[in-house]
């Protein structure tokens, strides 16, 4: 270009640039018109230019049919620098969102600009820090944004509590810790008595209530180190990492007593209470979460045999008359 124009100290990255001591090396530059939607860069073509946005704003793009661009880059900005910089393809198509004209730096008038005018690698790197920042607080907010949709996915959506899913891949992780440092673990399987009749006799809101009301209280008595799950149902199933079978029977009992003594407000003048049986087994290493958790339902199977409103363990189940409880589905 041989008359570069004044206007160019109104850009950003010309600011505090003076710009008639590099108008000989702004003269060896050339500009380029695209025209809407035409291609600038793309990750399969080498670059080697640094395009300044003189007029016009051009599109960041995923894919060249994407119609959700990733970024804009409006007049004073610069698109190609790192693909410039670091010697490698561009990471994205680009192309003008509106009639652009660009100003093109070539590789080598780059050095001899900011050797000239070292203001201008200023203004370049402060461009540079505000993209990669922005581009930053876009990633973390799409972490965030899987991770609550992760936690959605993982958690029942009626009681809070971790759903099914949650415990098939976290249950299995955590006996394999244990299994590592040598530590035991106990599994407690939950069923609540009788819920059939609280859901014939009150209704089934009044069932679901009694599904959070319970649950509320798994969540406030169990130790911070337990891991609870809505199994299904009115089942809840608990894994106690670090935790002989005594142990996890005394944590199990004392929940017990503490939901029998807890009734739930139906209304103002009836209150619900509610029991649970449960059944709970101790985890030695090579047994899978499947067979833990088998044996636990047999324990729970006898617990319900034996009046229900109880804790029975995986050893208690053993004089059960070899009857056995039917494996349950993973």
């Amino acid at each position: 270009m041989d008359d570069v124009p004044h206007p160019l100290a109104s850009l950003r990255l010309f600011r505090r640039v003076d710009v008639d001591a590099i108008a000989g090396l702004l003269a060896q530059c050339s500009e380029r018109v695209l025209r809407q939607g035409e291609l600038l860069l793309d990750p399969e073509r080498a670059n080697h230019v640094l395009y300044i946005v003189l007029k016009g704003e051009l599109q960041v793009l995923r894919r060249p049919d994407s119609r959700i661009p990733l970024a804009w880059v409006g007049a004073g900005e610069c698109v190609g620098e790192m693909s410039f910089i670091e010697a490698t393809l561009p990471s994205a198509y680009v192309n003008a969102g509106v009639d652009s004209r660009l100003l093109a730096v070539p590789h080598e008038l780059l050095e001899s600009l900011i050797s000239a005018q070292p203001q201008f690698a200023v203004n370049l790197m402060q461009v540079l820090s505000e993209r990669i920042r922005s581009n930053n607080l876009a990633l973390a907010n799409s972490l965030e944004a899987q991770q609550r949709y992760r936690s959605a996915a993982e958690r029942d959506a009626l009681t809070g509590l971790h759903n099914r899913r949650w415990m098939q891949e976290i249950f299995p992780a955590q006996l394999e810790v244990c299994g590592r440092i040598g530590q035991p673990a106990a599994l407690l399987l939950i069923d609540i008595d009788y819920f059939k009749r609280v859901n014939d006799g009150y209704g089934h809101a009044v069932g679901d209530q009694a599904l959070v009301h319970l649950a509320r209280m798994f969540t406030e008595r169990l130790r911070p180190t337990d891991l609870c799950a809505r199994f299904g149902g009115e089942e809840f199933i608990v894994l106690m990492p670090a935790t002989a079978l005594s142990e996890g029977w005394v944590v199990a009992e004392r929940l017990r007593v503490r939901v029998a003594r807890t009734p739930l407000a139906v209304s103002s003048d009836e209150n619900l209470h509610l029991t649970f049986s449960g059944g709970i087994a101790s985890w030695e290493p090579g047994l899978s979460l499947e067979q833990l958790t088998i044996a636990a339902d047999r324990a729970l199977y006898l617990a319900k045999r034996e009046g229900r409103n109880c804790i029975r363990s995986s050893f208690d189940e053993l004089s059960v008359d070899g009857a056995e409880a039917e494996p349950l589905p993973f």
